[in-house]
């Protein structure tokens, strides 16, 4: 992965005295790839076509996640809040997407088993608890099938030692 400087300074490289092609969107997609979601300057490129004013595609919108992992004993509890603001600066052939409020919840619980050279892991996962219908801006298939709605995951891992 580059580091933001270096993204930072092929971004402003590609649109800079040039004709904006295909292949200059294809590589600033690329660009924007190298870096993680969750990097402020991702959030920061919200890059505008010179020419036209028109912003770049697939631009996500401010996002954030708050998450708190509660230790009780052997037991773990981790509500979670995952937030996306609209984005409504979009690309000619783009559709805006309205932001969201997604809240999140898992328990897990730690059995040792026989003489400690086993744990027994119970994880209980809670996703999309209001069953929010929402939709990722970055997403191809945004306006054929929004995000999954309301589900639970029960999982066990056994890990010995």
């Amino acid at each position: 992965m580059l580091t933001e400087q270096e993204v930072s300074r092929s971004w402003s490289g590609l649109f800079k005295d040039k004709q904006i092609s295909g292949q200059i969107l294809d590589q600033a997609a690329t660009l924007l790839d190298e870096l993680r979601p969750e990097r402020p300057l991702r959030h920061r490129l919200d890059a505008e076509l010179t020419e036209s004013n028109t912003p770049l595609p697939r631009i996500p919108p401010r996002h954030a996640r708050l998450g708190l992992d509660l230790p009780v004993q052997r037991l773990t509890l981790r509500p979670e809040l995952v937030w996306a603001a609209r984005q409504d600066k979009i690309f000619s052939n783009e559709t805006a997407t309205d932001g969201y409020a997604v809240v999140n919840f898992t328990a897990s619980y730690t059995a040792i088993a026989g003489a400690g050279d086993a744990i027994h892991v119970f994880t209980l996962k809670a996703y999309n608890l209001g069953n929010t219908v929402y939709r990722n801006h970055t997403s191809f298939i945004k306006n054929l099938a929004p995000e999954m709605g309301r589900g639970v995951l029960l999982t066990w891992a056994l890990r010995l030692f």
